[in-house]
């Protein structure tokens, strides 16, 4: 256990909780979040006493544990379960015979498994429960003050229940600004979607920079019986570059194409369900039109 020095995580909820099983477990202190991309593309510097879970395999880490079904190739490397709804699952479970401590943090692993797997319900969405609201919170537009928040989440959880640490004047705060984004978001984001047969498409690439992030499973809604979303996005750190993201449809069973595959081939992956890539700005165009047709024939 000595070895292990760093814990390399995801930067969504799962990423979050994930980290905080891992610390509490092996007692690391030093956390770090990451891209899927950055692992993949080999931009992350890797370290020897590094454990890195919810993301892709990283050359040279003491510890992988992930549960995506484009991390297969590597399964031999770590700890992977695929049936798995949240990396937190495959973590809870592996450990929670040796460390049972870790059963105080069972609620937060069924909450992160509900999450992770998108098993929302139209009522989750206009009234989310105090899980819901933590999770709306983690991302933002500042690499800097979002990490800054997530490593005050997972010092909170680690010693409060969530009714508590969402009463922190500071997460309190944080998450009734990105539930007013949230509203601000439904209202505009129209405007930036086009339907392409069974995809609802979002290209905020287009979009005005004061257009806040909201939750896409609302796209579901406003728009019933499309298969999925695809959304590009600008990366505010990589310039010439543009991240793409997809999820099939929460409320209805339109879709049968392995979304995670198809990022696969444009350097990204993910889930059956959902799924993600960064790919240069100058083949935005033509990728997004390759996907759409994938997406649209798949589905035919």
């Amino acid at each position: 256990m000595t070895d292990y020095t760093r814990v390399v995580t995801h930067t969504d909820f799962d990423g979050v909780v994930s980290a905080l099983l891992v610390r509490d477990i092996f007692d690391i202190e030093h956390v770090v979040f990451a891209e899927p991309w950055m692992l993949q593309k080999k931009e992350f510097p890797v370290r020897a006493g590094d454990v890195i879970v919810d993301l892709p395999y990283g050359e040279g880490c003491a510890l992988w544990i992930d549960h995506h079904a484009t991390s297969e190739a590597d399964k031999d490397k770590g700890i992977l379960d695929t049936t798995a709804k949240s990396c937190a699952r495959v973590i809870f479970e592996q450990y929670k015979a040796e460390y049972p401590q870790l059963e105080k943090f069972a609620d937060l692993v069924d909450a992160t498994d509900k999450i992770d797997s998108a098993a929302f319900t139209k009522e989750d969405l206009e009234h989310p429960d105090v899980y819901g609201k933590l999770s709306m919170a983690i991302r933002g537009d500042n690499k800097y003050k979002d990490d800054e928040f997530r490593h005050f989440l997972l010092n909170m959880l680690a010693f409060q229940t969530p009714e508590q640490v969402i009463q922190q004047p500071i997460i309190k705060a944080r998450v009734q600004e990105k539930l007013r984004q949230h509203e601000d978001w439904r209202r505009r984001i129209k405007e930036f979607v086009e339907i392409k047969g069974a995809v609802i498409f979002v290209d905020r690439t287009k979009a005005p920079e004061d257009l806040p992030r909201g939750q896409p499973f609302w796209l579901y809604l406003m728009y019933p019986g499309k298969a999925v979303h695809l959304t590009v996005d600008n990366m505010k750190y990589e310039k010439d570059k543009v991240k793409i993201s997809c999820g099939e449809n929460i409320f209805d069973d339109a879709n049968s194409v392995d979304i995670g595959a198809l990022m696969q081939t444009y350097g990204g992956g993910g889930h059956k369900a959902a799924g993600g890539c960064s790919i240069a700005r100058e083949d935005k165009e033509k990728v997004v039109e390759e996907l759409i047709n994938a997406i649209n024939e798949g589905n035919a």
